[in-house]
């Protein structure tokens, strides 16, 4: 797992999202600005990859599967939250592309 990514990873509130134990998924999905760019956060447990594409350039960046239960992160070179759509792989490598429930902040 990539270092960077795994001491950004805030694990007992992931825990929570993975146990369906937390009010409060928002606080950890989705993408937040951090030091060196904008980690993007998902849980698809019946992935078996997933992408994060960023919707103002067209640049793909692969989410790496950090918890086996299916929780993803990538770190993006970005400095501000972008606009994004998810592309998950299922088992039999069938892409779908969609708007992660997480990237609209607060309505």
């Amino acid at each position: 797992m990539d270092e960077k990514i795994y001491n950004t990873m805030k694990w007992p509130e992931i825990e929570g999202i993975v146990c369906s134990d937390t009010d409060s998924p928002k606080g950890v999905l989705g993408a937040k600005v951090i030091r060196g760019g904008v980690l993007v956060q998902a849980f698809e447990p019946f992935a078996s990859g997933l992408s994060v594409v960023n919707m103002d350039n067209g640049e793909v960046y692969g989410m790496e599967k950090v918890d086996d239960t299916g929780f993803y992160a990538t770190i993006v070179p970005e400095k501000k939250v972008f606009k994004y759509m998810l592309i998950k792989v299922d088992s039999e490598g069938k892409e779908t592309k969609y708007y992660d429930s997480y990237s609209f902040g607060d309505v």
